[in-house]
């Protein structure tokens, strides 16, 4: 199984690796219906084989052809049973401690340790997530839900995240991980915004808190403060008090109706803050924020309350 995997049935267990060194995959004369049954019946012999597997030494397994079949026969089974569950663990366990022992010297060696760690990392997410999977969602699992990072929710596609949240429904860490991927995203629009948030106990608290503790949470560059901003700015009713967490100079430079308006719950918002004073306003002016470095991330309501009450400038959040 381990020669096959590396070998003739490579590209047909992985369709989209048939690709010329540059340009798109190449078109399979075979039906995807095909491919898909011949991936079956890899998996299901590669079940058989599993049976007969045993720890290869005091050292653990090593090489990338090692783990490349276990890999396949994941991707492709129908259903992963929990005696194929107990069995990969074990090779996921004897993988490890020959990863411990690795040395990589030349460019063949350095590739095959590349590849080795690649797929420990995908067998591992697949066995971490307990819940079952349609085979075709497997190549992408997204693992143990309290080790899963934001900036890996952001990279998959809508039906996945979907997928995954229904598998860890009620696990609200998840979601809020999920809510913040939309800033990494970027653009993202499905799922929307409100459905993910939606899936929250407490949705009105959630947002709130992210905003407030954006900088520990989230980090990251100006843009990924202004995708956050946009999505809590949309949000139909957001509470005052969530927008004014937002980081000030982010939250004045987001969009309003117009190219180069400022957001109108922004501007009142502001505005009522600082009423009809002069020296107020000109406080405000010549606050600290900015859109690099630690005051980026001085919140709105902060420096609104210093510009009125002629007090100090607050410090920005912590980033830990």
């Amino acid at each position: 199984m381990s020669h096959a995997a590396d070998g003739r049935w490579r590209l047909v267990l992985n369709p989209a690796e048939a690709k010329p060194a540059y340009g798109d995959p190449h078109a399979w004369q075979s039906h995807a219906d095909e491919l898909a049954d011949l991936g079956r019946h890899f998996a299901e012999t590669a079940v058989q084989a599993l049976r007969t597997w045993k720890p290869k030494d005091l050292y653990g397994i090593s090489r990338a052809a090692d783990l490349r079949w276990i890999h396949a026969m994941l991707v492709h089974l129908p259903e992963l049973t929990p005696a194929v569950e107990a069995t990969v663990r074990l090779v996921i366990r004897d993988a490890r401690r020959g990863r411990s022992g690795l040395q990589s010297y030349d460019y063949k060696s350095q590739d095959d340790r590349r590849q080795f760690d690649e797929l420990l990392d995908a067998i591992t997410r697949i066995v971490a997530d307990p819940a079952p999977q349609p085979p075709a969602t497997r190549r992408g699992a997204l693992g143990d839900p309290e080790e899963v990072t934001v900036r890996s929710l952001s990279a998959v596609t809508a039906v996945v995240l979907d997928a995954y949240l229904d598998r860890h429904a009620g696990d609200d860490e998840l979601v809020e991980k999920a809510l913040l991927s939309f800033a990494w995203h970027g653009h993202r629009s499905e799922p929307a915004f409100t459905s993910v948030l939606a899936r929250h106990s407490d949705p009105q608290r959630a947002v709130h808190t992210l905003t407030r503790e954006l900088r520990h949470r989230l980090g990251g560059n100006p843009s990924n403060r202004e995708a956050w901003a946009r999505e809590i700015l949309a949000l139909p009713d957001c509470p005052s008090e969530t927008i004014l967490a937002l980081p000030a100079w982010t939250a004045l430079k987001t969009r309003g109706h117009h190219y180069n308006s400022t957001h109108p719950t922004v501007i009142a918002l502001v505005e009522a803050a600082l009423g009809d004073d002069h020296q107020t306003w000109q406080r405000f002016a010549d606050s600290p924020i900015g859109n690099s470095g630690p005051n980026a991330w001085l919140r709105l309501g902060d420096i609104l309350t210093a510009a009125a009450d002629g007090t100090t400038w607050p410090k920005p959040p912590t980033s830990r």
